[in-house]
């Protein structure tokens, strides 16, 4: 699986409009190799716009870039309502969740996505996914309203990851996280988001 991780830092009063053309982005539910995709609001900051968009591999992807992207992407006025945009790409390493469902099968169910970006010591991230990560994912799995995660892998800068997580509330106390003394020495947390979804964003492939 291939992961786009995008993050929009939205001008004032322009976040009526940006989510109007995003909902322009269901033209990708037609698009070869397309697994899905979902976003909305970071709960602690209100102009930052998170997409999560997944793609069966990185040849997809790039097909899609090469032959849909700008046509949709014209056709649209969302690029002038953003003064910022960082984009990450990785690669999917690990899946987990409960009751038979990925999380690109559960994506409509979703209310709340989080995104934690981690640092990898040099050579460890093989120990990290064989011997910390089960750990993470065994608490993550008993989550109230855990509905599928995934670790990725920057495409840049392979000793990052990326730990995504889906969920069917947001409670307080009902979403725990991993923090740093969970990873031992050999992880560092470097950003952490929670996204509250917007329903009209979600687009499930055809």
């Amino acid at each position: 699986m291939f992961i786009k991780w995008i993050v929009c830092n939205v001008i004032p009063g322009e976040t009526s409009l940006f989510s109007k053309c995003q909902e322009d982005w269901n033209a990708l539910r037609y698009v070869g190799g397309f697994r899905g995709q979902i976003g909305g609001w970071d709960v602690k900051h209100s102009r930052s716009a998170c997409i999560m968009g997944l793609w069966e591999s990185q040849e997809a992807y790039q097909a899609f870039m090469r032959d849909f992207h700008d046509r949709i992407f014209c056709n649209s006025s969302q690029g002038e309502t953003y003064d910022s945009i960082h984009i990450n790409l990785s690669f999917g390493r690990k899946e987990f969740f409960e009751g038979g469902k990925t999380i690109a099968q559960n994506m409509s169910k979703g209310k709340v996505l989080c995104v934690s970006k981690w640092s990898i010591k040099p050579d460890q991230n093989e120990y990290f996914l064989e011997q910390v990560f089960p750990v993470w994912r065994q608490k993550l799995c008993k989550g109230n309203g855990f509905l599928g995660g995934l670790i990725s892998q920057e495409k840049e800068k392979m000793e990052r990851l990326l730990l995504i997580t889906l969920w069917s509330k947001m409670k307080p106390g009902s979403i725990r996280l991993p923090e740093v003394d969970e990873g031992g020495s050999i992880v560092q947390k470097r950003e952490e988001r929670m996204v509250l979804l917007k329903e009209s964003w979600c687009v499930i492939p055809c």
